[in-house]
């Protein structure tokens, strides 16, 4: 199995007062909107180096899909590097 960077994208109605409101009662709502809705993925690109990686995301990081332990480090290091112990 190979990462790849996703982005997801949920169209939702929140209620607020403002704008800044309405921003974060979407923050607040995130977990009840995710379980509600169905998104719409787009699988943009294969991570090949850390450079690939969206922002938040590092080589220590573990993918979500996998095994659940083994870290970006390990699976995506060219031949010419060796993974970190």
């Amino acid at each position: 199995m190979k990462p790849y960077v996703i982005e997801y994208t949920v169209r939702t109605v929140v209620m607020g007062e403002s704008e800044s409101e309405a921003y974060s009662a979407a923050l607040d709502e995130w977990r009840e909107v995710a379980g509600d809705s169905t998104p719409d993925v787009d699988v943009s690109d294969e991570v090949h180096s850390a450079k690939d990686l969206p922002s938040g995301w590092d080589l220590q990081c573990i993918p979500y899909g996998g095994d659940g332990t083994t870290r970006l480090e390990h699976l995506i290091c060219t031949p010419t590097e060796e993974p970190k112990p």
